[in-house]
């Protein structure tokens, strides 16, 4: 099977929420306020709850408490709204996968580190709408949660040939032809989401093969690399020359990188226990 076989038969499973879809609507509409969102959320507890975590977490440092929904939503904005939605649906796919398939915790970990580099990274180097590269991270590596549930086996076998062999794309393309990128892109495509989310997930490990999107496809390909150092409690130093160049090219330097491991490592866990509280995760 392929990567997109893969991802159409989970793609009932893994369905995105209702919640998203009524807020989806709602951004493409010319007249919705703060309290049509509000509104929505509302329905949603666990939704609710994230919301009003995330606006007064270390993210946005506002100067006082936040207590309602309409002020939260003004806080954080609109879109990131709309992303903490989708992330939930993260979490939804997380419980459909069988206990002792793949390390849940790592890929967590993994996820919110990403997901954290990125937007600190794009705030760095100007990236707009930078929000939405925080959902890119988050959902980079989705295909990982497709293929444990498709073949629980072949992810498990994956994970145990990556603990013995650093080199995941490697064993991924060994054991099943291609890499969990692909099966990343082929989930996010068949819920149709924007190419601004599919474009950077699909082109994350060959950021100089597309001509769209480029710079938040580049953010991923370093934010994956920093990943690496941060399990591996490695110097940017140890960056490679390729990944060192890459941020050059998007006016990051070495103390750039470096300051933003710094910030993942300090608010991981914070923002890991908004997105998944039952995480028993050390960061």
């Amino acid at each position: 099977m392929n990567a997109k076989t893969f991802a159409s038969q989970v793609q009932d499973l893994f369905e995105l929420p209702d919640t998203f879809l009524r807020l989806q609507s709602l951004q493409n509409s010319d007249s919705s306020t703060l309290n049509d969102y509000a509104e929505i959320i509302s329905l949603d507890p666990s939704l609710a709850a994230r919301v009003l975590k995330l606006s007064n977490s270390v993210l946005y440092r506002f100067p006082s408490q936040i207590d309602t929904l309409t002020q939260a939503i003004n806080v954080i904005g609109s879109e990131a709204v709309i992303h903490l939605a989708l992330a939930n649906c993260t979490g939804n796919v997380v419980n459909q996968i069988a206990k002792g398939t793949i390390d849940i915790d790592r890929f967590w970990n993994e996820s919110v580190e990403c997901a954290l580099l990125m937007r600190n990274l794009g705030i760095m180097n100007g990236t707009k709408r930078h929000e939405r590269l925080f959902i890119i991270g988050l959902l980079h590596n989705i295909g990982e949660l497709v293929v444990a549930q498709v073949a629980p086996e072949k992810a498990s076998e994956i994970e145990k040939m990556t603990r013995e062999n650093a080199n995941p794309l490697e064993n991924q393309r060994q054991v099943l032809g291609f890499n969990y990128a692909d099966c990343s892109a082929e989930l996010v495509t068949a819920w149709k989401l924007p190419d601004n989310l599919v474009i950077p997930i699909r082109f994350q490990h060959i950021p100089l093969q597309t001509n769209v999107f480029n710079k938040e496809t580049s953010l991923l390909h370093i934010s994956n690399a920093l990943v690496s150092l941060i399990s591996n409690a490695q110097p940017v130093s140890e960056l490679s020359e390729s990944v060192s160049k890459l941020a050059a090219r998007e006016g990051l330097e070495e103390e750039d990188l470096s300051k933003s491991i710094e910030y993942t490592n300090l608010e991981a866990l914070e923002v890991l226990s908004i997105l998944n509280p039952g995480a028993a995760s050390i960061i």
